[in-house]
Formats: structure tokens, C-alpha cells, sequence
């Protein structure tokens, strides 16, 4: 089975990398594989590769499309919605 959610990037600072590494921490604590579907963005992204997440171009208001399977899906795109949305 697959979960999925879609949250907007509010966050007024600037993407960089200590989000992402913050990105990348939150979902390797999960089994499932996770990714992200970013609007505007042709592929998906793994959410545990410091190096994509690095690359993401977000800008406030970016869609963002967590995706995840596996054995803690539904646990792993709540915690990565909280994560986002908490991000000012």
C-alpha cells in the first residue's frame, strides 16, 4: 500500500542545508522507502539521499507530494507534514 499527503512550503527563510539534513534525518528514522513529488519538478525524489534533498529548489508555496510504502508509511509522511508545516 501506498500513503501519500501534500503539504505547501511556508517557510520564509531560505531552503538550505540544514533542513535538508533535518529532511533526510526525520525520514531515515522510517522503514518505508519515502519520496518527494515537487510541483514543478519532473522526478521524484528520495527523501533519504542528502544529496537530492540538497538540489530541491523550494520556494514558499511549493507543493510538495510526500510519498511513502512500506511496513510505517502512514507514520513516516505525519511526521515529515509535521515537519514542514513547522518550518517558518
Amino acid at each position: 500500500m501506498i500513503f501519500t499527503s501534500r503539504v505547501v512550503y511556508t517557510s520564509l527563510g531560505a531552503f538550505n542545508n540544514k533542513a535538508a539534513t533535518q529532511i533526510v534525518n526525520n525520514a531515515k528514522k522510517f522503514q518505508s522507502n519515502i519520496s518527494f513529488n515537487i510541483e514543478g519538478v519532473a522526478k521524484e525524489i528520495d527523501a533519504k539521499n542528502l544529496n537530492s534533498i540538497q538540489r530541491l529548489n523550494l520556494k514558499k508555496g511549493s507543493t510538495i507530494e510526500i510519498v511513502a510504502k512500506g511496513k510505517d508509511e502512514n507514520k513516516a509522511v505525519e511526521s515529515l507534514v509535521k515537519f514542514f508545516e513547522k518550518m517558518k
